[in-house]
């Protein structure tokens, strides 16, 4: 023990410092400092493009009537994050550090090519679309440095899985409708949804094979990332404008 002791006493000031240094930054090797995740909740016009087809037409009155649906939704947003002292976002291994405020701006989009089974009860004022197929969520981002606008990360995610959803709708007329539509996209059938799409609008059909949807709908997305990157989420929200042929 005494001697323990005399060797301690006499380690030197510069070594004590030398060691510090040297345990500060191996404890950095083994916890290193996270990114500061990238969450973007913005409002944006959401644009929805649908086609269908069945088989065999729809004549209005079968209680159930499968078809095929091509669908594709986008919008435009983007939202501010303030990156303090000693903090940063990490985007394909590039980093933005603070204190500064990043700019992120979004271009969301997603499809699908699915099963359509539209089932309807007596009288056919209450309608279910059913949707199953595969389908694909794309997200474009850039985070902009606003102190310099140089300094800027750009990336695209995409993720391609299963699709399922189930789209309600209440017919007033034969022209005029309420409906709304929820949907999951799965990257696996094990896995938590990916992105999620809802929406509420108001359905006019002014001849048969045409119908323009208004109304709301949200778009989430948060796409897998590799570890030591900034984790993602961007939701974008508002006025929906859509526009369905029917075949």
């Amino acid at each position: 023990m005494a001697n323990l002791l005399l060797a301690a006493r006499s380690i030197q000031p510069g070594c004590s410092v030398a060691i510090l240094t040297a345990g500060l930054a191996l404890a950095a090797c083994v916890n290193p400092p996270e990114p500061l995740p990238i969450k973007v909740k913005e409002r944006a016009t959401i644009a929805s493009v649908r086609a269908s087809w069945r088989t065999p037409p729809d004549s209005g009155t079968q209680a159930f009537s499968p078809g095929v649906e091509l669908a594709y939704e986008r919008g435009l947003g983007q939202g501010d994050q303030r990156v303090g002292m000693n903090e940063f976002i990490r985007l394909d291994n590039k980093v933005l550090s603070g204190p500064q405020d990043v700019r992120h701006y979004t271009d969301l989009s997603r499809g699908h090519l699915a099963f359509n089974g539209l089932a309807r009860s007596t009288g056919t004022v209450f309608e279910v679309e059913l949707i199953a197929g595969l389908g694909q969520a794309r997200l474009g981002l850039r985070s902009e440095s606003q102190t310099n606008p140089a300094d800027t990360l750009a990336t695209t995610f995409s993720t391609t899985g299963v699709v399922l959803g189930v789209g309600p709708r209440l017919n007033f007329t034969d022209n005029l409708a309420l409906e709304a539509r929820f949907q999951n996209l799965y990257s696996s059938l094990s896995s938590d949804p990916r992105f999620w799409h809802r929406e509420i609008a108001l359905r006019y059909r002014p001849v048969k094979t045409v119908a323009v949807r208004a109304g709301y709908a949200e778009m989430d997305y948060g796409p897998s990332q590799p570890r030591g990157n900034s984790p993602i989420n961007v939701r974008l929200y508002g006025p929906l404008l859509g526009l369905d042929l029917v075949f």
